[in-house]
């Protein structure tokens, strides 16, 4: 095994002074499985992909071995429905993704300062965090293989999630998945069928790479290292970079009630969804918007308000462009929405009185 294997571990915490500058990226995706045009898990709850590309760019051509990267980040997710319906935004669950190369736990500074105490310090790596650690309502993450300490969760109602984490040697600028972070199912009311949840990537610094006062916010920035140049074999440099360009950084998923599949219109196929699932329990891919668990006439209510709108599912950035977003719709006729509800009524024998 190369030197470069074994470098990861050290190169957050040797850096005293970090050149930001073009490098390493982060990303955050939808990281579902097949439920919802892959945005859900089977559970119905939003799933992000946290990625970071390595800057192979940065090493000699005539290095082609590759480089391991290290990721010091914090991550806050809050929703905009968080005022009306109750645990919308809540982090249930973040672990490395299955067979991610960011295999790991590095030792990184303090992201949020109010629950990372005590033994959620690791007295190996110098009195730091390390690993993932989340602040879950309920106290549902369950991370021991995920951090050196076994007891790594707290409870709470701040959702955020704490991640340093190093990885193998990289061969390719192409995105690595590194964890996913699992926040809880979209629910909506029938006064308002719409609901929006944002992940913010944060840290520990300011723009300059020195350590921030106030970290945790939207002023403050995560922190990527990886080896700068040298040749293969050795001896390596390393740098570490502000992947964000000095803004925050944020990524918002939609949902608009009567989207079963999340494709961003409502449509026959999202009906015929609640249809196959009707008086049955259900979550938001089979037609239970309202989150009451079953898929009822209240569910059904929604999808005829908002049949054959469309809007942006996302993901959506800022600044990466105007128009969709959930004040964008193709909204039918009143006349065509009723006649459209009679024949879902009539063609189907929804709802037949019991005799």
């Amino acid at each position: 095994m190369s030197w470069k294997s074994f470098t990861t571990a050290g190169l957050l915490c040797v850096l005293a002074s970090p050149a930001f500058a073009v490098g390493p990226n982060v990303s955050v995706a939808t990281g579902g499985g097949s439920a919802a045009t892959g945005h859900l898990d089977a559970a119905g709850n939003w799933v992000w992909t946290v990625k970071v590309t390595a800057d192979q760019g940065l090493m000699p051509a005539t290095d082609t071995s590759g480089t391991p990267v290290a990721a010091e980040l914090g991550f806050l997710s809050t929703s905009s429905r968080s005022g009306d319906i109750a645990g919308q935004g809540s982090v249930i669950q973040a672990a490395r993704t299955a067979g991610t190369v960011f295999d790991t736990p590095n030792p990184g500074n303090v992201v949020f300062s109010a629950w990372q105490t005590g033994a959620l310090l690791d007295s190996a790596s110098n009195t730091k965090p390390t690993g993932i650690q989340a602040n879950c309502p309920g106290g549902s993450c369950a991370l021991a293989a995920d951090s050196y300490n076994t007891s790594n969760s707290v409870t709470g109602s701040a959702n955020q999630v704490f991640a340093a984490l190093g990885s193998s040697v990289i061969t390719a600028s192409t995105a690595q998945n590194v964890m996913n972070i699992t926040v809880k199912r979209p629910v909506v009311t029938s006064g308002n069928v719409n609901t929006s949840t944002t992940i913010q990537v944060t840290g520990a610094y300011n723009s300059d790479g020195t350590l921030s006062a106030t970290p945790g916010t939207a002023a403050a920035f995560g922190r990527l290292a990886q080896i700068t140049g040298g040749t293969a074999g050795g001896p390596y440099t390393t740098g570490s970079f502000n992947s964000f360009g000095g803004a925050s950084y944020s990524f918002t998923m939609n949902a608009r009630g009567g989207d079963a599949n999340l494709d961003g219109t409502i449509s026959i196929a999202d009906y015929s969804a609640l249809i196959g699932k009707f008086n049955q329990a259900g979550t938001w891919q089979d037609g239970d918007f309202n989150g009451d668990g079953t898929v009822s006439i209240a569910d059904y209510s929604i999808l005829i308000g908002t049949f054959n709108q469309s809007y942006t599912v996302g993901v959506s950035t800022p600044g990466a462009g105007s128009g969709g977003g959930l004040g964008s719709s193709s909204v039918p006729e009143p006349a065509s929405a009723s006649l459209i509800g009679l024949a879902m009524l009539s063609g189907l024998g929804l709802f037949r009185r019991k005799r």
